[in-house]
């Protein structure tokens, strides 16, 4: 302790010096004295010609081993005074301590060197060279959002975000399905899964959405089962190309209505051990989750501080991009201008914080309530810490639910970026 105060301090910490901090301290005899201090100088000097390194390795050991009986012994107690918890809150409580234990236990100062780094952007620009570009993402489908963003990266939080009934799960749906439909694009393993948490629909109605979609086929009529014979055939074939090994166990729905960042982290790692690792991870939404660990005063605003640093964290630790759909406040609705903007993200400006990309869907039509809807949409590029930001215009179709992108307006709308047009990536298949 008195060393580390000392050193805290910005202070010389040998012998002498921490003889006289004990001294001052009046506990110079109860930590043994000078004699005490000269044993362990002459220990240090020993070590330093004597393997150093593995003494280090040994106390380093030993506390870890420490820190995990006292750990254990806080768990066992926790769990024994815990009747009344829910049992996912006390599993999430001890993956966090087990997690928080074994990072802080790793340090290794060997990842921090420069070298390392250099060699990681070497391999980028090596790539850049060879293939005109730098590394893409995960590519939405939409050539003008993949091209302000360079595609959804790897280890990135992307939060979509609009008020309700504007189409974030349907944009979501266009996601997943653009990147199981065209494998080649996203330079991925074949077979490589999405995975989507929904917490607001059932899996058969994301199903709905999706055959609707590709079958390009009324929503509503295919649910009462008023189509043509030609439409029926169409349903029947997306059934059937769903069921094929291109889509089957590739898109993966877990449609548990109320999840922790910790089920959410334990799922993905199932999938990875089963499957292979995810190329996308998609949460339906933010604001349905549940924190792992409840808050002392029971403040949402910090409960979903704490989520969207976890989602954060599982693209980090996965490797994987995260799409994370949010709510909006109704500020909006109070302006002129109808548009959303950072600020209306609903409970947490943490949120906008960890966020690596925020896209705000805006629809006109619903905003001012349009007896007609026109389907004229917005992605608002809001954020964005890998490219520019911006708008780019979409075209929704409610009766398949699904958008496309407005060709018509985005050909005007490239006075944003006169310089430069963005890159063909084929067609995105839907």
């Amino acid at each position: 302790k008195s060393i580390k105060s000392l050193a805290e301090q910005g202070q010389k910490f040998g012998a002498s010096e921490v003889g006289h901090f004990l001294a001052n301290e009046d506990t110079l005899n109860i930590a043994g004295g000078v004699e005490y201090l000269a044993d362990l100088t002459d220990s240090v000097n020993a070590l330093l010609s004597d393997g150093l390194q593995s003494a280090v390795d040994e106390v380093r050991a030993k506390s870890l081993l420490r820190k995990i009986y006292h750990e254990s012994n806080s768990i066992c107690k926790s769990i024994a005074s815990s009747s009344n918890r829910n049992v996912n809150e006390i599993v999430g409580e001890v993956e966090a301590r087990i997690t928080k234990l074994t990072q802080t236990s790793n340090d290794d100062i060997s990842n921090t060197h420069i070298e390392s780094h250099l060699a990681l952007l070497e391999n980028d620009l090596e790539y850049i060279k060879e293939h005109g570009q730098s590394r893409r993402g995960i590519q939405s489908g939409f050539i003008g959002l993949d091209h302000k963003t360079n595609g959804f990266l790897k280890s990135a939080l992307i939060v979509i975000a609009a008020r309700p009934g504007v189409g974030k799960t349907a944009l979501a749906l266009n996601f997943a399905e653009n990147l199981i439909a065209n494998p080649s694009q996203q330079e991925l393993p074949a077979g490589t899964p999405v995975l989507f948490f929904s917490m607001e629909q059932p899996g058969q109605e994301l199903l709905v959405r999706l055959i609707a979609s590709r079958a390009n086929v009324d929503q509503g009529r295919m649910m009462k089962m008023r189509l043509t014979e030609n439409e029926n055939a169409s349903i029947e074939s997306e059934i059937t190309t769903l069921r094929t090994a291109i889509y089957n166990r590739r898109l993966l729905i877990d449609d548990r209505s109320s999840l922790t960042v910790t089920d959410i982290r334990k799922q993905a790692r199932a999938v990875e051990r089963e499957t292979g690792k995810p190329g996308l991870i998609i949460v339906d939404y933010i604001q349905l989750m549940q924190p792992t660990m409840k808050v002392a005063d029971d403040s949402r605003s910090r409960e979903l501080a704490q989520i969207s640093a976890g989602l954060k964290q599982i693209a980090r630790d996965l490797d994987v991009p995260v799409v994370a759909l949010s709510q909006l406040n109704r500020e909006s609705a109070k302006r002129s201008d109808l548009r959303p903007r950072l600020s209306d993200l609903r409970d947490s400006g943490a949120i906008e914080q960890d966020a690596d990309v925020v896209i705000l869907l805006h629809r006109e039509d619903i905003a001012k309530d349009k007896e007609v809807p026109d389907g004229k949409a917005e992605l608002i590029i809001a954020k964005n810490r890998h490219g520019e930001t911006g708008k780019i215009d979409l075209k929704f179709n409610g009766k398949t639910t699904r958008f496309d992108t407005d060709h018509s307006k985005n050909k005007a709308s490239n006075r944003d970026d006169p310089e430069e047009q963005p890159p063909s990536y084929g067609d995105p298949g839907f």
